[in-house]
């Protein structure tokens, strides 16, 4: 019995409603907790307009997890004085990425569901958010010890190549460019144009990429300039990141930026070595750095010249000091020393004139007991020779041959024994008054054979 009672109750409680009774039950709840408009805290995720009309969608995060979302419309009959008086507060429009406070309306409507009907937008608020962004991350980068490493470096003496991460449409490029090439001093720079995004959420990643690019290039760059054409603080919240700071903080050449803003600094510039309000007003600083070294070699050139010129006035001076002195000395020396040389002189030539008739008479003696010696040797080794050709006369074959004797040819050859004769050669026997001629004729004999 109990248990069907029960069933009964619940399902009584579960008669049905339409959407639209749900919906009208919750919009009356709703403007009964909510009768006055009411100041919201969100950031702006997506932002479109239509017929004078902006919409807004609206996040919020906790540990960069979205926890909540929603919408909102600020109408047309509003829209432009809400707008107007926060952009000429803060140089900007709220746009995506944006943290806003706003004063809206709680709507709820039967179809559409929940809106939030904005009012006004608080710009101050905006511009407090930024800056108390900002000054966390400066905060954690002196804490890391990062805040002034890239100030460590120095400029080199002249700066000529340059890396430059600008996007190739941004005006303050052409600026930059067109300052570099036309300086007044003719001097001669090598930029390289690394393109990155330089507005909007994607502004991170580009220049963090264009920032590695670099570094993998292995160029010799003399230093990085960082560069955009105008804009007012918010449009410019994107170099307040702690990733760019220290990528720049970090980087081992040193940076200029220049993203347009005199007013207020980024961490972006706060971390770089230079900041430069403009494009513009860095191309001057690089001629300038350029103009500097010039200016210190021509300093360094007249110097040198006026210390030659003292040095030189100075050795000139020396030296006709001791022109002066070696001819004073000379004088002296010469006329001193004159007498001296008349005698040594006259002792060279009187000793000259003794020597030469002491040599002359032994020369003649020499001689003469030369021709003497000379004679004699003559006179002996003829006596010699006459011996000597007497003996080859007496020997000559043909006075051995009047004597007796006679000499036998074979073949015109003098024959010394009789083995050298064949049995029937023709011989020949000179005698000294003529010529036989004979033939060989063997016989034989109990001993052997004889001719």
């Amino acid at each position: 019995m109990t248990t069907n009672k029960s069933i009964s109750n619940t399902e009584q409680a579960m008669q049905p409603l339409s959407l639209f009774a749900l919906n009208s039950a919750i919009k009356e709840a709703l403007n009964a907790l909510f009768p006055m408009p009411l100041w919201i805290i969100a950031e702006i995720s997506e932002a479109s307009s239509s017929r004078g009309h902006l919409y807004y969608n609206f996040i919020e995060k906790s540990d960069d997890q979205i926890i909540a979302t929603g919408r909102g419309t600020l109408w047309a009959a509003r829209q432009k004085k809400v707008i107007e008086a926060f952009k000429q507060a803060t140089g900007d429009y709220p746009k995506p990425g944006m943290k806003i406070l706003f004063q809206a309306t709680v709507t709820y409507h039967e179809r559409w569901g929940l809106a939030l009907d904005i009012q006004t937008i608080d710009p101050s608020f905006t511009l407090g958010e930024m800056e108390r962004k900002r000054r966390e991350i400066v905060e954690r980068l002196q804490k890391e010890g990062l805040f002034e490493k890239n100030k460590e470096f120095s400029f080199p003496l002249v700066v000529q190549k340059i890396a430059v991460i600008s996007s190739s449409t941004a005006a303050g490029y052409g600026d930059f460019i067109k300052h570099l090439e036309n300086n007044e001093y003719g001097y001669k720079f090598y930029p390289d144009l690394y393109e990155a995004i330089m507005q909007g959420n994607n502004t991170v990643p580009s220049v963090l990429k264009a920032l590695l690019s670099i570094q993998k290039s292995k160029k010799q760059y003399d230093l990085v300039l960082i560069c955009r054409g105008g804009g007012e603080r918010t449009a410019l919240a994107s170099f307040d990141n702690y990733e760019l700071g220290k990528a720049i903080a970090l980087f081992k050449l040193p940076i200029i930026t220049a993203i347009g803003h005199d007013r207020d600094s980024t961490v972006a510039d706060l971390t770089a070595h230079t900041i430069c309000k403009t494009p513009t007003a860095a191309a001057h600083l690089i001629i300038s750095i350029a103009r500097e070294f010039e200016d210190r070699i021509n300093s360094a050139i007249q110097k040198a010249i006026s210390l030659s010129k003292n040095i030189l006035t100075i050795n000139q001076n020396n030296l006709k000091f001791i022109l002066h002195s070696i001819q004073n000395k000379t004088i002296t020396t010469i006329t001193k020393n004159r007498g001296n040389l008349k005698h040594i002189h006259q002792q060279i030539q009187h000793s000259t004139s003794t020597c030469f008739t002491d040599r002359k008479n032994r020369t003649t003696n020499a001689v003469s007991m030369i021709i003497l010696l000379a004679r004699a040797l003559i006179k002996n080794n003829t006596a010699s020779l006459d011996k000597h050709l007497q003996a080859i006369k007496h020997l000559h074959p043909m006075n051995t041959l009047k004597r007796g004797y006679s000499i036998t040819y074979v073949n015109d050859r003098a024959v010394r024994s009789a083995s050298a004769i064949a049995n029937g050669e023709t011989l020949t026997t000179q005698l000294y008054d003529g010529q036989i001629k004979s033939i060989a004729k063997k016989e034989t004999h109990a001993t052997g054979t004889l001719f």
